[in-house]
């Protein structure tokens, strides 16, 4: 039987970092300044790669979400949408920890930095990104081999995922995260320029922020002939029944609301280009 992790502890304050000041930089002297040997993720995304090139058996502590492969649900959790457990943190003595620059932003790790311990932030906003990051964290854990391997094989996909939609026909698409209130991501998002690679065109490309509220009133005037929500599979589109209201919609005359696994859409890491490669195939649905 697979056990999980006991959950992250209440987020440390201010205060309490800062008593922690002379421990940290007591326990870190030292610490290898090769390949990381003690290792904390801050991302569910960073610990699926570490594990993919390897370097599972190095992770110390990862957020709450991190549950993927099974093997990471028994890795210590030390962080959630809240903050990070400082105190649990600095008592497993990493020599490294890998956060989320959008995910977990420098507040989260400015502390951590401020105790002396080594901080690495990873962000993709474009295909090429996740290849690329795996080969960063090949280097930081001593794993260029696995990390090479892998990168080639993810830039393979890549290549032919370009290839075979070279030539496609644009297609309007909206990408719901959530429905109410109703969120979704601008063009600068990393599912979004995946999209662009096959023809897909975000209807709130030009939105601010990365992750935008926006109205139904704009979706119905955009009128995208694609739309999107998390779900197990494409047929799980329950999220999008309501806007069957609206049956000349293009995506619901046409029939082509998805549900699309969160895992390999919210997640950067390897299966977010099987996730982007799923996404192609049913925005190509609608071209007939």
């Amino acid at each position: 039987m697979q056990h999980r992790a006991a959950p992250a502890q209440r987020p440390t304050d201010g205060g309490g970092v800062r008593a922690l000041l002379l421990a940290a930089l007591l326990l870190t002297d030292g610490a290898a300044a090769s390949a990381a040997q003690r290792i904390v993720s801050l991302a569910p995304h960073i610990t699926e790669i570490l594990f993919a090139i390897g370097a599972g058996e190095q992770l110390v502590g990862a957020d709450e979400y991190s549950d993927y492969p099974a093997a990471a649900l028994t890795v210590p959790r030390v962080s959630n949408y809240a903050g990070a457990n400082y105190e649990q943190i600095v008592a497993l003595r990493p020599d490294l920890v890998i956060g989320w620059q959008s995910g977990n932003g420098e507040k989260m790790v400015a502390p951590l930095r401020q105790l002396g311990i080594a901080v690495v932030m990873v962000e993709a906003r474009q295909l090429e990104d996740i290849p690329a990051t795996v080969e960063q964290l090949a280097q930081l854990t001593g794993r260029e081999a696995a990390g090479a391997q892998l990168a080639a094989q993810l830039r393979q996909r890549l290549a032919a995922l370009a290839d075979r939609y070279r030539d496609a026909a644009p297609v309007r698409f909206f990408y719901q995260i959530w429905d109410q209130p109703l969120i979704t991501y601008n063009g600068e998002h990393l599912l979004s320029t995946a999209l662009a690679r096959c023809g897909g065109v975000n209807i709130f490309a030009k939105a601010r922020p990365l992750v935008p509220y926006v109205s139904a009133e704009a979706v119905l005037l955009a009128d995208p002939q694609v739309m999107f929500s998390a779900g197990r599979h494409p047929a799980d589109n329950a999220s999008l029944a309501a806007w069957r209201r609206w049956p000349t919609l293009a995506a619901v005359s046409g029939g082509h609301l998805y549900g699309i696994a969160a895992d390999l859409t919210a997640r950067h890491g390897p299966r977010f280009i099987g996730g982007a490669e799923q996404l192609c195939e049913l925005l190509d649905r609608a071209r007939g």
